[in-house]
């Protein structure tokens, strides 16, 4: 079982490091203009504070966000979260470290 563990670490881990990757050598021009591109950066990195976060209760946003009803949302978001401010992409990559 704990080797199941481990791969499972590995490979979620590898994602994150795909996560980080794509936003850090995504150009700054395109991560401020396309604004779906970025929403989806932003969402990506709250859930998975969020996931990371044990117990989820504990949970306390690294990136701060408004939740919105729908007729409120830009039509390129995800989901009903809006970040409150525009992060940068530094901001975003800056996930919290957890230990394998």
């Amino acid at each position: 079982m704990d080797s199941l563990k481990v791969i499972l670490w590995y490979q979620f881990g590898a994602s994150i490091e795909m996560l980080i990757n794509v936003i850090s050598n995504c150009p700054e021009d395109y991560f401020l203009s396309q604004r779906r591109f970025y929403y989806i950066a932003f969402h990506s990195a709250l859930f998975l504070d969020y996931y990371l976060t044990v117990p989820p209760s504990d949970f306390s946003p690294i990136l701060a966000f408004t939740q919105k009803s729908p007729a409120e949302m830009p039509s390129e978001a995800i989901g009903d979260l809006l970040p409150e401010k525009n992060y940068t992409k530094q901001e975003v990559v800056d996930l919290p470290q957890t230990e394998s």
